[in-house]
């Protein structure tokens, strides 16, 4: 009875967590598409600490998926300084090993149990879906990063992003 209150007070947070996440991210996007760009940084960077504070693999996936367009955002305004530390930042989350030994997939230990009584089989699922999508993230600020790095006059180092990057990207 106990371990069901638990899950239902994690279940919860997570959900209004991520219904908070979802509207801040809509409302860049519009923000975005009105052009004004500092309401859109200011919602994604607010998405972002949030996500920021949560624990497990997705969590840190979810943060690359916002930092992505929070990048286009600095890209559009010319702030190539900003633009390129995200994208570093990028790389560097979805270069990460998912999962490390101590993290919780689900963000909590309690609720790693009960998902695995509930739904045998679902941590494959669950492993082969985050490598997608950071495959897909990585895939597309790696593109971003090489053409900034082109622009610039750094072929060199646009060369050395795509070496660094051919194993995961392959």
């Amino acid at each position: 009875m106990e371990s069901d209150a638990i899950f239902e007070d994690m279940a919860t947070k997570m959900l209004t967590t991520m219904v908070t996440v979802e509207k801040l991210k809509r409302d860049a996007e519009k923000a975005f598409n009105d052009r004004d760009y500092q309401i859109s940084v200011d919602k994604l960077k607010e998405a972002s600490a949030i996500v920021e504070a949560q624990p497990g693999t997705a969590a840190r996936i979810e943060l690359a998926s916002i930092l992505l367009p929070l990048s286009t955002v600095y890209r559009t305004v010319g702030d190539t300084k900003e633009c390129e530390a995200l994208y570093k930042r990028i790389i560097s989350l979805c270069t990460q090993p998912m999962e490390k030994s101590s993290e919780a997939k689900f963000g909590n230990s309690q609720v790693d149990s009960f998902m695995e009584q509930m739904m045998p089989g679902m941590e494959d699922m669950l492993v082969e879906a985050h490598y997608a999508t950071t495959m897909n993230i990585l895939s597309i600020c790696a593109e971003n990063y090489e053409k900034l790095l082109t622009e610039n006059d750094r072929k060199d180092e646009a060369a050395a992003l795509k070496e660094q990057l051919r194993s995961y990207l392959a």
